[in-house]
């Protein structure tokens, strides 16, 4: 799954929806209010590390008997990437 510009847990969103789950199932799921899973989906705030394992074990509760994780451990960045922006260098120099 690629992720799209400018929806960060998109893969997230879509692997719910996929499922016929939803971000009010997933925060009962992990014991945490809708609002404080929707901020964090919209990323106003970050998930914690706890938050994230709860969340993988959730979406992998989702697959099918015998079905492979949805989550595996080494894709979890693309449901969960970076909220680190590397700032791009500037070419043109002031007043030029």
């Amino acid at each position: 799954m690629k992720m799209r510009q400018g929806q960060s847990h998109y893969n997230l969103r879509l692997m719910l929806q996929r499922r016929g789950s939803s971000q009010e199932e997933m925060a009962a799921a992990i014991g945490r209010c809708v609002m404080y899973v929707s901020h964090r989906m919209t990323d106003q705030k970050p998930w914690t590390t706890d938050d994230i394992y709860a969340i993988r074990n959730f979406v992998n509760s989702l697959a099918d008997p015998g079905e492979p994780e949805l989550v595996p451990l080494e894709r979890l960045h693309e449901f969960f990437p970076s909220r680190t922006h590397i700032p791009q260098k500037q070419n043109a120099r002031k007043g030029a």
